[in-house]
């Protein structure tokens, strides 16, 4: 009888503790994963509408305004840069030299009045050599709007409205914008859109 105590006793004190060591367990393990919320920039199922904009340049590949040439301006270099550590694809501006101005320009050539139905532009930019970059709209053989913005080493997304540029007219009728910093430096841009 002692032995069947025992027994009876040692099975429950096990039981007790594998009943314990799994409650235990569940305590520990949450039930629903922790997720860091990311909020990309243009996300599209088959049953959404496309909100954020349309593509000139994208990190992907993806275009969705047709351009008729991205440059660099005279002697400066430009190539699509696919070795960068944050986004798969980017343009890379290096300064060139005219006339004894150096200067990096960007270019990208657009049809006339492409900015007809947009609100912003935004795009994401890193500089070497550029505390700030002019951001111009202009019309070939014409006159230009500019808007300057801060730049640095790192990535950053800059927003920036056409109304800023004031003068609607004159917007209507660009064909161009251009990323324009001053002496020598580099400019890297991607995922550059116009926002309706």
């Amino acid at each position: 009888m002692k032995k069947t105590i025992s027994l009876g006793f040692l099975l429950l004190f096990i039981l007790s503790f594998v009943t314990a060591c799994s409650t235990a367990e569940k305590k520990s393990s949450p039930t629903t994963p922790t997720v860091e919320k990311i909020s990309p920039l243009n996300v599209t199922s088959e049953n959404e509408t496309k909100v954020e904009g349309d593509y000139i340049y994208s990190s992907s590949g993806k275009s969705d305004i047709d351009y008729k040439d991205i440059m660099a301006w005279n002697f400066g270099t430009l190539n699509k840069y696919f070795g960068d550590s944050t986004y798969g694809s980017v343009i890379k501006c290096n300064s060139g030299v005219e006339n004894n101005e150096v200067a990096g320009k960007l270019v990208f050539a657009m049809n006339p009045g492409f900015l007809e139905g947009y609100t912003a532009m935004k795009f994401k930019i890193k500089t070497e050599n550029y505390k700030s970059i002019g951001v111009y709209v202009e019309k070939d053989g014409g006159p230009y709007l500019n808007k300057s913005v801060k730049t640095s080493k790192e990535w950053q997304e800059i927003t920036v409205e056409l109304s800023s540029f004031g003068k609607e007219t004159l917007l209507k009728k660009c064909d161009r914008i251009l990323f324009v910093g001053d002496g020598p430096g580099v400019i890297y841009v991607t995922d550059f859109q116009l926002i309706k």
